[in-house]
């Protein structure tokens, strides 16, 4: 017989008391009391926890992602839908947005005609005791076209070039390019309609050492970039062997 540990033990020893404070509570019939270690006397309040346990409040009831592809939703379609799962115990729902799937019916995004239908699923589901979420955007994504650019979501990036030295730099800077073989959420060569859309933020050179950038000989040249390229007023002399390391984007 193999040797029981003391974890084991205690796990056992709570699950049987677990199981029988559980009896107790919810006054199952046909137990043998003189069997067990409580008291065959059951708790005042066993009636409200087997109440609340049978029907729990809205609080404590599961929810679930209610997916609306391509919002081709009617009143009486999104009135059944929260009825069957108002019978299942389902205490709310979160509206999901995803691609369309349908030929016709779909109803844009923050549309009025999508509005309404929102405020009717949350009327709907008010009656049926029932919360409503719904996700920040349409699809996965966060943001769309209602969101200023100012406020979008970036993503900071960089690009560079290998520059051989001595001699004048004069080019127009380099863009992020993904790396072969990389995994990455970042499509190359992506362009958004936001104004600051790859915009540079800091240009730097460096000396490389064998393998390996040089911190001590970092050059901040972003005061000399004008439309994409570097135009100093006095030419930048590089020498020996130089990384440009600069298109910050966002």
């Amino acid at each position: 017989m193999a040797k029981t540990t003391r974890r084991e033990f205690l796990t056992e020893i709570g699950k049987g008391g677990a199981c029988a404070a559980l009896y107790d509570a919810l006054e199952i019939p046909g137990r043998a009391g003189k069997d067990l270690l409580y008291s065959t006397h059951p708790s005042p309040r066993a009636p409200d926890l087997k109440a609340g346990w049978l029907s729990p409040p809205r609080t404590y009831r599961p929810r679930t992602r209610w997916w609306w592809p391509g919002n081709a939703v009617t009143r009486e379609g999104i009135a059944w839908e929260l009825e069957q799962m108002h019978q299942q115990g389902m205490g709310g729902v979160e509206i999901m947005t995803p691609w369309k799937m349908y030929a016709e019916g779909n109803i844009p995004y923050l549309s009025p005609e999508f509005i309404e239908m929102v405020k009717y699923a949350i009327q709907e589901a008010e009656r049926r005791d029932m919360e409503v979420a719904i996700t920040f955007g349409a699809g996965w994504r966060f943001g769309g076209f209602w969101v200023p650019p100012t406020q979008r979501s970036k993503v900071l990036t960089q690009g560079w070039m290998d520059v051989n030295g001595p001699g004048d730099f004069n080019e127009e800077l380099p863009e992020y390019r993904l790396p072969a073989k990389a995994r990455s959420s970042l499509s190359a060569g992506f362009r958004s309609e936001a104004p600051d859309e790859n915009q540079i933020l800091a240009v730097v050179a460096g000396k490389v050492s064998g393998d390996r950038l040089d911190g001590s000989s970092l050059v901040d040249l972003t005061n000399a970039v004008e439309n994409g390229r570097l135009r100093p007023r006095k030419p930048i002399r590089l020498s020996t062997t130089n990384v440009i390391a600069p298109r910050s984007k966002r």
